[in-house]
């Protein structure tokens, strides 16, 4: 049986005083209004207020910066084990700028799951009037992003994740999700776990 990166990622993290140090952003909170796909459908609105006949609304948030994690290692070995951890978490490289030293992908298009994982851990985009995560009932586009820099001592890896959810076959704006922090420290992790072993397959 396989076992997800993400729940491996999570058996990490009790040894969190032992790895690196990873801050965050205090996100923001934010309304998004959508249309219903006709009048007295019912599972596709989101927990909020109703606004009138065919619309809803959904209150959601939104992250408003990078995950910052500092590791005991040169920039250039960060840089060179990043993509193979892009590539364990199955997220296919959009962008790659070795100049920078910044990898992602910004319409990463993802339904219900990432690497096995609900999105709803990943993600938060709202709770649907059924009463299930918006993150694991919509279409999502992810927007994640890391970039490396030498910092006194090591390297800082700053990875951002955003997204927004939209619902299939329904003309409606897109609901803002925010990051739940999880995907970034599974990238830092990683990333972590395979400077110390070198040899961990890809």
């Amino acid at each position: 049986m396989r076992t997800s990166v993400f729940a491996a990622a999570a058996g990490l993290l009790a040894l969190a005083a032992c790895g690196p140090a990873t801050t965050g952003t205090t996100p923001q909170r934010s309304t998004t209004t959508i249309s219903l796909p006709a009048s007295g459908s019912q599972g596709v609105g989101a927990t909020g207020t109703a606004l009138g006949t065919g619309t809803t609304s959904i209150t959601s948030y939104n992250e408003v910066g990078p995950v910052l994690t500092r590791l005991q290692a040169s920039p250039d070995e960060v840089w060179r084990i990043l993509p193979v951890v892009y590539q364990v978490a199955r997220i296919p490289l959009g962008t790659l700028d070795t100049s920078e030293r910044l990898l992602g992908n910004r319409k990463l298009t993802v339904t219900r799951q990432l690497n096995g994982e609900p999105l709803s851990r990943i993600v938060n985009c709202g709770t649907s009037g059924m009463g299930s995560n918006v993150a694991d009932t919509y279409r999502v586009v992810l927007y994640v992003e890391s970039r490396v820099r030498a910092v006194e001592g090591g390297a800082s890896l700053e990875t951002t994740v955003q997204g927004q959810a939209t619902q299939p076959a329904v003309s409606s704006p897109p609901v803002q999700c925010y990051s739940t922090g999880q995907l970034e420290r599974m990238i830092a992790r990683e990333v972590q776990n395979r400077l110390l072993n070198p040899a961990t397959p890809g």
